[in-house]
């Protein structure tokens, strides 16, 4: 037994991301107890207003993206403000607020194995110089609230497990948070407040670009326009969730 398992079979207590049950050493690595399980399980099936397939399988997304020229956007679920306290939404509190390396690493499987999926068209997994992985940044103020960025964790996590290399391409100069903001000041915030660092060069790669939440999409649209305006091959969007579409 290495000391790792050690931990985590006797020391480390985990408990469910959810309703809080001390979960067995057996689930210690997972986010949820075995019902609460079930509830997300059953979140993965709930499908799209307009063209009734799952999440995962949604061709949909806002308007916003498919303008910037996005190629497409994945999610694991839909989410529901009026199930705030259901297993699917806990998964965004623990990664927005918590800096939970256990949440990112159940979540980060999930979308690892979209991100696999969907590249399989664009040559993966034998060109694999010819992707790379990043993330929309969090706002500064956000960062410096609660100490991290969500998207980077997840990115680098996603990365990792499909051996594409990972590389922070946008920097955020705007202190706003998107949440707090309307549509339209969305749009206009996201345009001002991302910026691509020095020195980056996406030319001619297919970017897998990741986000835990997508609203509007006005902040992942004002990434894909920048990737573009640098000369990436294509921008393949990857969330968490999203808002169901109407």
């Amino acid at each position: 037994m290495t000391r790792q398992e050690f931990l985590r079979q006797f020391i480390i207590v985990r408990k469910c991301a959810k309703c809080g049950e001390i979960l067995l050493p057996q689930l210690a690595g997972t986010a949820f107890c075995d019902s609460c399980r079930i509830e997300w399980n059953a979140a993965l099936t709930y499908s799209c207003n307009v063209c009734l397939k799952s999440a995962i399988e949604c061709d949909c997304m806002p308007k916003a993206l498919s303008s910037a020229g996005a190629l497409c956007l994945r999610r694991v679920f839909f989410y529901d403000k009026d199930k705030s306290y259901s297993a699917p939404m806990s998964t965004i509190f623990w990664l927005k607020y918590k800096k939970s390396k256990r949440m990112v690493s159940f979540i980060g499987e999930y979308v690892a194995q979209s991100v696999s999926d969907e590249l399989k068209s664009f040559g993966y997994p034998e060109n694999l110089d010819s992707f790379i992985v990043t993330h929309v940044p969090r706002s500064r103020r956000a960062k410096a609230l609660y100490g991290f960025d969500q998207s980077k964790m997840l990115a680098r996590n996603v990365a990792k497990r499909i051996g594409v290399k990972c590389l922070s391409v946008f920097g955020s100069a705007s202190k706003k948070q998107q949440k707090s903001l309307s549509t339209k000041a969305r749009m206009a915030n996201a345009k001002k407040s991302i910026a691509v660092r020095e020195k980056v060069d996406v030319r001619g790669k297919y970017v897998v670009l990741i986000d835990d939440v997508v609203t509007t999409g006005a902040s992942m649209a004002s990434c894909v326009s920048l990737l573009r305006k640098q000369g990436a091959r294509g921008i393949l969007c990857f969330a968490l969730t999203s808002k169901n579409n109407k």
